[in-house]
């Protein structure tokens, strides 16, 4: 049994209940954040939309989560056009935030097919304050448009009067639902303490309130952090939405010590609730949502709602108070200028490339959130030096390389010590086929060497983004047991048995770098292109940890043979690896 199927057994029977989905940060209008264009105002066409991912390919594919936070400005006389692929008969739902809480900015909504009038779906205030909120049916697979406007625009050309003085910050959940593939809540979450937990930066969750049902759903905030959150309700007996002319939920949100912090009732559409809070000072920790009927003022279940299936939309903004400084000591072999910088979504990612528009970073995947990054210059693209870019770091972290996915090869450097991930970094630049393919190597803490850019195809220059390595990180990392003895520990990387011998007395930490080693020096794994580093006494790999073997004997007096310290010592390695499992990822 793998470690995974482990941990799912475990917490099953402690009964602990998860949103098993990865999550996908935030994506940056590319058009004006942080920097507006010269001559003021744009206006994108509906024909000439931005698309989520950018690289146009279908949104759930993209965003497993299902939902998405977009982060947008809306200029004087322009509207935002935004592009998301579909399946036939997927939910496509949308609702507007912004920072004032919808008091001063008021925008409209709508949905276009073809990117062209009239729209699929139109709305203007069906969220809070002045911002819309709306759902939409896709009759047909393909791509549809979600339009951001300011008031009276019905003809969605930029014909308004919002944001005369300057850009207006806005923020847009977009969540797609698909029948029989969105997650479902647990059933059993009728308390805070058996909240379902919404991991990464949130996602869509579909739910359903029975009779005297509340519905409980939990994520972890940092100071700083806004949650937006937006409940959808169905039409019975069918996937298609209400639109909250028939059900009334309403919503609490509980801060991280379970005190009640906000509530809404019918801010949304209809009697639809629809809230965003920002933690604050001192508040981090595991924040709930409680889904439950009109009328239930100290949401115990005493209502009268009729059942009906809804979609809880919780989506995180992150806000990164302590984004870790790690980079130091960074030079070239060209000596052009490479900065540090907290990675951003809308900064721009090269040193000499910073006109509005071009060269930005709009999306950032979850776990890259809160990293630093070393900004290079786009003028070394053709360098072959290697060592070229060399740097140190303040202690063990995870090194992400962001590379042209134009390219038909990798830089030897790259190709022998880097791990691809299968995900990538969402840029704008003028080729939109252009992304960065991330990999990733593990470092200890000290000088770390990267190579020239230069590869058939690669036009564009890397980025190096870096964070602290992640300890419990799940599927990647295991912490050594207790107590070891005269024998063997093997260990299952990426489906390739790495051994060690292991003798009484050793350290942890011994042990760690030993199979540390071992995994770097697997020729099967080198193959793979998977690493080891060991950090204190845990391993931390590249690939995949899809097993434990205990081999060795440790002796217990007093105990009898010899077998039964074996059995001893199996059992107290289970119970760690077990108990280290479950810590939380960082």
């Amino acid at each position: 049994m793998t470690h995974r199927s482990t941990h799912r057994l475990l917490a099953a029977a402690l009964g602990v209940f998860w949103i098993a989905v990865p999550a996908a940060a935030d994506f940056t209008e590319f058009e004006d954040q942080p920097f507006l264009a010269p001559g003021g105002a744009e206006v994108d066409a509906l024909n000439d939309a931005e698309p989520i991912p950018f690289d146009g390919a279908p949104f759930l594919d993209a965003y497993p989560a299902g939902a998405k936070l977009v982060r947008g400005n809306l200029d004087a006389d322009d509207i935002d056009t935004y592009e998301v692929d579909l399946a036939s008969g997927d939910l496509l739902l949308a609702a507007l935030f912004d920072p004032d809480g919808g008091a001063f900015l008021d925008l409209v909504l709508g949905t276009f097919a073809g990117g062209a009038l009239p729209a699929l779906a139109l709305d203007d205030d069906g969220g809070r304050g002045f911002h819309a909120r709306l759902g939409h049916v896709a009759a047909g697979a393909g791509a549809v448009q979600v339009g951001v406007s300011g008031f009276g625009d019905t003809d969605f050309d930029g014909t308004h009067d919002e944001a005369r003085e300057g850009l207006a910050a806005y923020d847009l959940v977009l969540a797609v639902a698909r029948d029989g593939a969105t997650p479902t809540e647990s059933e059993n979450n009728d308390t805070t303490a058996k909240a379902d937990l919404v991991t990464g930066s949130g996602g869509l969750v579909r739910g359903t309130l029975l009779p005297g049902d509340v519905d409980h759903f939990a994520i972890d905030l940092e100071e700083g952090d806004r949650l937006l959150v937006s409940i959808f309700d169905l039409r019975a007996a069918t996937f298609d939405l209400a639109s909250g002319e028939t059900n009334d939920p309403v919503l609490r949100v509980y801060d991280a010590v379970g005190a009640p912090f906000e509530e809404d009732d019918d801010a949304g559409p209809g009697f639809l609730p629809n809230r965003a809070i920002t933690v604050p000072p001192g508040g981090a920790g595991r924040w709930t949502v409680a889904v439950s009927g009109f009328g239930d003022t100290a949401f115990d279940g005493s209502h009268t709602e009729p059942a009906f299936d809804y979609f809880a939309a919780l989506v995180r903004d992150r806000a990164c108070p302590s984004v870790a400084t790690l980079v130091s000591g960074i030079s070239t072999s060209t000596g052009k200028t490479y900065v540090r910088a907290e990675l951003a979504g809308g900064d721009h990612y090269y040193t000499d490339r910073t006109n509005p528009q071009t060269h930005v970073l709009v999306d950032v995947p979850d776990d890259l959130e809160c990293s630093e990054w070393i900004k290079t210059a786009n003028n070394d693209k053709n360098v072959s030096a290697d060592p070229h870019l060399t740097f140190t770091l303040g202690a063990a972290a995870s090194v992400f390389i962001g590379y042209d996915t134009r390219a038909s090869a990798e830089p030897a450097w790259l190709a022998s010590d880097f791990t691809p991930l299968g995900s990538v970094l969402d840029i704008a630049d003028s080729d939109v086929n252009q992304e960065f393919d991330l990999l990733r190597r593990d470092f200890p803490a000290g000088t770390v060497e990267l190579g020239g850019n230069q590869a058939a195809g690669a036009n564009s220059n890397y980025t190096v983004v870096v964070k602290p390595v992640n300890t419990s990180e799940a599927g990647r990392t295991l912490a050594m047991p207790p107590l070891i003895g005269d024998g063997n520990y093997s260990v299952t990387v990426s489906g390739v048995v790495v051994t060690v011998p292991t003798a009484t007395g050793m350290t942890r930490a011994a042990l760690a770098q030993a199979l540390a080693d071992a995994v770097n020096a697997n020729g099967a794994l080198q193959t793979a292109r998977v690493f080891g580093l060991a950090v204190g006494d845990v391993l931390v790999v590249t690939g995949s940890i899809d097993g434990v073997d205990v081999g060795f004997v440790l002796p217990v007096p007093g105990l009898g043979p010899p077998a039964i310290g074996v059995l001893l010592v199996l059992l107290v390695a289970v119970a760690w690896r077990v108990r280290s499992s479950l810590q939380p990822s960082a």
